[in-house]
């Protein structure tokens, strides 16, 4: 059977599985409400309707109503308190956080401009409708454009990717056997500090149908310079992606299945050096569920272009077509708290069968806000692991086994906001990758620091 063949058949049958498992774990848990949120939602109610004038019990009633997706219930438990007091500024600002959430930001802006417009709005009032008028107007503009910009220093256990082992079997056809030549680098890893930058930038432009539809772009770029270590591991990444996304069909009261067809372009280098460059075409499928839930599906088809150097003499083999599919859900325990599941597949093949490669991964993630008086501290962790497995020995290395990789990570990241637009990140990374050979078992340890910048 041929190779691409051979790598089809395998894609079907693994994604298959991978995507039943998926949807076994999704289905049961959106067909079952905790039995918590509705005993909430009645006490709460029954608190409003005992107390008809109290603005406090209305607000607790619409804010659990918006939470499990009844955004009209929620506006209309605020509106009655409204009429009974137009004077609650407060409550106007309520309504226009909830117009907000659900997309429609002209209404949230009406009702945030009223409550500027009163003589007698508190200064705090004043300030958070002026935020929410802020962002309406965002969201209802036809095009919009968002950056966030990176500036920090990391720190790495291992920077240069040294294994545990000091030196490399080499594989000797004459001889029969192995010989044990030591390595060119340290027998242990090298530690270094390096600067970080990177930018990320999004553009959004409404298209105006009936439905969801707009035109998106992506475009990042990342760039990391070491102290202590050669040139050569200095690493630059470009990346950008274009495409629609268009709302196909309405699912439940809410809910939004919506698909995103994208042509993507990457490019790395190091030490300012042509590494590769990617290009591909992908699908995004999507299905919103508010308030808690999201599922996406997405597939990538594409060409990997590697080119040799001084420092990496063999990198053109990797040359060939490659795909990822990335399956993932999304569940928000609170309005600030979601946590996030993903399996993915990818296979890539190469001008060499020992460098023809493919595996599973599969990643969980958690966000949250921990407030701390009234201050609020963003606080995400993530654990994963990515497998690699490689179609043929590398008679090199060794001509009888196959190489197999295991690569385990994790991390937790830290967000102290200074103001509205500027952040003080922290952050934790470390992995530890596993092989068959050897020489390609390596750990690192990371921790970050930085400022980061919102326009």
């Amino acid at each position: 059977m041929p190779s691409g063949t051979r790598m089809l058949l395998s894609f079907r049958i693994q994604w298959c599985v991978a995507l039943a498992a998926l949807t076994l774990m999704a289905i049961p848990a959106v067909a079952q409400p905790t039995s918590a949120a509705p005993d909430q939602l009645q006490v709460a109610f029954r608190e409003m309707i005992a107390r008809p004038g109290d603005p406090d019990a209305a607000v607790r009633y619409a804010r659990i109503a918006s939470e499990r997706g009844d955004a009209r219930a929620a506006i209309a438990a605020l509106e009655r308190v409204l009429r009974i007091n137009p004077t609650l500024d407060n409550i106007r600002l309520e309504i226009a956080s909830i117009h907000l959430a659900t997309g429609s930001p002209d209404l949230a802006a009406l009702y945030a401009r009223q409550a500027l417009s009163s003589p007698t709005i508190p200064t705090d009032v004043a300030v958070r409708a002026r935020e929410i008028v802020a962002q309406a107007e965002r969201g209802a503009a036809r095009s919009l454009f968002e950056v966030s910009i990176f500036a920090g220093v990391r720190w790495d256990s291992n920077a240069n990717g040294v294994t545990p082992a000091g030196t490399v079997p080499i594989y000797t056809p004459v001889q029969g056997g192995f010989l044990v030549l030591p390595t060119q680098l340290p027998a242990t890893g090298q530690e270094s500090w390096s600067s970080i930058l990177g930018a990320r930038a999004y553009h959004r432009y409404d298209l105006e149908l009936q439905r969801e539809a707009a035109w998106e772009t992506n475009a990042s770029v990342f760039d990391q310079r070491f102290a202590s270590i050669p040139r050569g591991y200095d690493l630059s990444v470009a990346t950008l992606d274009t495409g629609p996304r268009i709302g196909v069909a309405e699912v439940g009261e809410n809910g939004l299945l919506s698909l995103r067809p994208a042509v993507r372009l990457g490019w790395i280098g190091y030490a300012d050096s042509t590494y590769s460059w990617q290009y591909g075409a992908g699908l995004t499928a999507e299905l919103r569920l508010p308030p808690r839930w999201t599922l996406e599906l997405t597939g990538t088809l594409g060409f990997g272009n590697y080119l040799n150097s001084d420092f990496r003499p063999t990198a053109r083999l990797y040359t060939g077509s490659e795909m990822i599919l990335n399956a993932s859900v999304g569940y928000a325990i609170t309005p600030t708290t979601r946590v996030t599941g993903s399996v993915s597949y990818f296979e890539g093949d190469a001008r060499v069968d020992y460098y023809a490669r493919s595996g599973f991964g599969g990643f969980l993630g958690l966000q949250s806000a921990i407030p701390i008086g009234d201050y609020t501290i963003g606080a995400s962790a993530r654990f994963g692991v990515r497998q690699a497995r490689y179609q043929a020995p590398d008679p090199t290395l060794d001509p009888f086994t196959k190489r197999q990789d295991t690569r385990w990570e994790g991390g937790a990241t830290l967000v102290f906001p200074v103001s509205r637009s500027i952040a003080i990140t922290v952050e934790y990374d470390a992995f530890d990758q596993r092989s068959n050979y050897e020489i390609y078992r390596f750990d690192n340890h990371a921790f970050m620091a930085g400022v980061r910048l919102s326009l």
